[in-house]
């Protein structure tokens, strides 16, 4: 065969009787042509293998990651869906009977689905550098199109779960190290050249690389897959329905022969879309970030190439590395030359563990630290396009840093402030341009937590809002933004997280039994533990900033001091709301012998609605004064703020997987317990008109 072309694919024999099958283009086709491009992919695959003289088959991906929206919006009409899927998945099989090498080239980044279709291949080389992975699981989907068929054949459903689960992009070093790349290749190499080389020498690679293992019953070590499948369980607490439907399809298909598991997963991958966690997550963690990602592209580009952060504490450090590592020179400064320094050091820490890990190089690192100054000299931040005061959350001292320090910026530049609580407008009092001040609150460890938190003052001018915008996208961060008040979004509705398990705790309810509950309705840490880490002192000093606490919030401050008075502040101390085992790397919830245990029938549902409802009641609120500009602001800074459980979609989603009605009524029930139970009578309105914030992937705007 010579080199032909079709309507979506370039053939071109690149060697005698060796051909590379290679998309003509790598725009994402809509769903139609989705399916009618691989289709068509496949048809030309297997009139290939069909030639006897053909010696091999070498292919690029031949699609874009899908639109999971679109696929979504494909799957409603389900056995369609399933019909066109289960007759995709089942041609692919041609490529294991084949007996001839087909190479899968994976020449770019290759995510989700695309890198699905590169699994059918009998071998696989990629460029070490490229990302690869399986998102599905953040969106409460699982890996469909042969994807965990393949790769439980490729590992062992013991390994493959475990992969097939993190719902991470990873890079093609780590996935040679799973054993799901092949052979990988360096910048230089010529990918051509060495796919076909791995054609010439097909003997040598042997029959185990090359075909999966599904002609043939699999031996299984049926206790790791036990413990695999536990452990991923537990990690999700079994909330996330794409990672249950992952470890149900690896387990409904041992032993099966390949087409009838592939038929398995097909069908159980068509049906998964119908989840109401699904939707929401989908909403969220897909449609909801990608928007905030693209959320002022329109605006006037606004690129900084130095930033000065004031204060080199753990936030202020992290800044500066998430700033160094996004190639921007930060100058960290503070009272004196050895707290800058040793800010600095924080960078050295990460990047170490990242060279321990094989995730960077010794030059890379240098690189970095290298955009890092520390300085105990504040002139060295003249001419600074953003300037972030990263001190202590304190009103007055953040009021006069901002004030002596907003002379240095840039005249373009904006100034931001890191604070969890206090007004924007009441900090921004002192400084002379009150419309470029703003907040920019990041979250601590700064390297690992995606979100930063805009915050627009009263006087902050639309602009300053839009240049904070694309410095979190050059710093890699998801944006939300919130108006102006004490405590914002985030940091309220986490106050309120703490303040309910406090309120149990008083009215007699075992820290143990609210951390359990916590834990299996999905947060990642129980209010206690997450308590004890930041620090009870802290919490106090952010109760003492509030313009006025409610007699719930009083109690809780009373309770909080006498914790501090006894010594428990928190893990650093040894002692808080645990007891921790510094030698045994081990903690136990502290037991108050002055509260007596009332409720030790108290359920664990009611527990887990208390937590779960009263962030949600909280964030209804910060939408209904105007702090929120829409629902899935909240929902995104919920989820990566502050570690709403991630398989409710957020705050709004939560409410509506529920019901605006049944959660109106549940709140209700819990009236009595405190101001942070009083319900807006514009909820109450909502709930006799059964309105929903979503309706499925659109946003519903609240009555006028």
């Amino acid at each position: 065969m010579d080199n032909t072309a079709s309507q979506y694919f370039d053939i071109q024999q690149i060697a005698a009787n060796i051909y590379w099958i290679k998309p003509r283009t790598t725009e994402i086709p809509s769903i139609d042509h989705f399916f009618d491009k691989l289709h068509q992919f496949m048809d030309l695959a297997t009139k290939l293998i069909a030639e006897p003289a053909t010696r091999g088959i070498i292919y690029s991906p031949p699609v874009e990651d899908l639109d999971y929206l679109a696929l979504y919006k494909a799957a409603e009409n389900n056995t369609d869906f399933y019909n066109k899927l289960s007759k995709l998945v089942l041609s692919s099989t041609i490529f294991q009977t084949a007996r001839k090498p087909i190479i899968g080239l994976l020449d770019r980044s290759c995510r989700g689905t695309a890198f699905s279709i590169m699994l059918w291949a009998s071998y696989r080389i990629a460029f070490q550098d490229l990302e690869i992975g399986f998102l599905e699981a953040k969106y409460g989907l699982f890996p469909g199109f042969g994807a965990t068929i393949v790769t439980s054949r490729l590992l062992g459903p013991e390994q493959a779960i475990p992969l097939l689960t993190q719902g991470v992009s990873y890079s093609a070093l780590e996935g040679y190290q799973h054993g799901i790349i092949n052979r990988l290749l360096t910048p230089e190499q010529d990918p051509i050249a060495s796919a076909v080389e791995c054609i010439e020498n097909f003997a040598e690679i042997t029959q185990e690389q090359i075909a999966l293992r599904g002609q043939r019953s699999l031996e299984i070590d049926e206790e790791q897959l036990v413990q695999a499948s536990t452990f991923v369980i537990k990690r999700t607490n079994g909330l996330n329905p794409g990672i249950n439907a992952c470890i149900e399809v690896v387990k409904r298909t041992l032993g099966l022969p390949i087409k009838d598991a592939l038929l398995v997963e097909a069908e159980v991958f068509s049906m998964s879309w119908k989840s109401p966690q699904t939707l929401s997550m989908l909403r969220t963690h897909y449609m909801g970030i990608k928007q905030a990602l693209t959320h002022n592209l329109s605006a006037a580009p606004f690129k900084v190439n130095k930033i000065g952060i004031i204060g080199a504490g753990m936030m202020g450090a992290g800044i500066a590395y998430q700033a160094a590592k996004s190639g921007v020179t930060a100058i960290l400064c503070d009272q004196d030359i050895l707290s800058a320094e040793q800010g600095k050091q924080y960078a050295e820490k990460i990047t170490n563990k990242q060279i321990q890990r094989h995730q960077i190089c010794k030059l890379q690192q240098n690189e970095l630290l290298a955009r890092i100054y520390p300085t105990a000299d504040y002139d060295k931040l003249t001419g600074t396009q953003l300037i972030i005061e990263a001190i202590f959350e304190d009103r007055n001292l953040k009021i006069e840093v901002s004030r002596q320090h907003a002379r240095y910026l840039h005249e373009e530049g904006i100034f931001a402030t890191n604070t969890t609580s206090i007004p924007i407008t009441d900090l921004c009092e002192s400084v002379p341009h009150p419309e470029r001040y703003l907040g920019m609150h990041f979250f601590s460890p700064v390297d690992k937590m995606p979100l930063v938190e805009i915050i627009k003052g009263k006087k902050t001018s639309d602009e300053t809002v839009a240049k904070a915008l694309h410095v979190a996208y050059q710093l890699n961060k998801i944006p939300i933004v919130v108006h102006d008040g004490p405590a914002f979004f985030t940091s309220r509705i986490f106050f309120n997280y703490i303040l309910e398990a406090i309120t149990m705790l008083l009215e007699g309810i075992s820290g143990a039994k609210i951390e359990q509950a916590a834990r299996e309705a999905g947060f990642a840490v129980g209010p206690l533990a997450v308590l004890d880490e930041v620090s009870v002192s802290l919490m106090i000093n952010v109760y003492d900033q509030l313009p006025q606490m409610h007699a719930s919030q009083q109690r809780c401050y009373n309770y909080l001091t006498k914790l501090v008075e006894l010594g428990r502040n928190g893990r650093k101390t040894g002692q808080g709301l645990y007891d921790y085992d510094v030698t045994a790397s081990t903690k136990k919830v502290w037991i108050d012998q002055d509260l007596v245990a009332l409720n030790e029938q108290y359920s664990d549902g009611t527990i887990k609605n208390r937590l779960l409802h009263v962030m949600a009641l909280d964030s209804f609120r910060c939408l209904n004064e105007g702090i929120l500009a829409n629902a899935i602001d909240g929902d995104i800074g919920s989820v990566l703020g502050v570690g709403y459980p991630a398989h409710t979609g957020g705050v709004f989603s939560h409410i509506d997987q529920i019901g605006v009605h049944i959660f109106l009524e549940q709140c209700a029930a819990f009236r009595s317990l405190g101001q942070q139970w009083e319900i807006p009578s514009t909820l109450e309105d909502l709930a006799s008109t059964n309105f929903s914030f979503y309706n499925k992937f659109t946003p519903c705007p609240l009555p006028i």
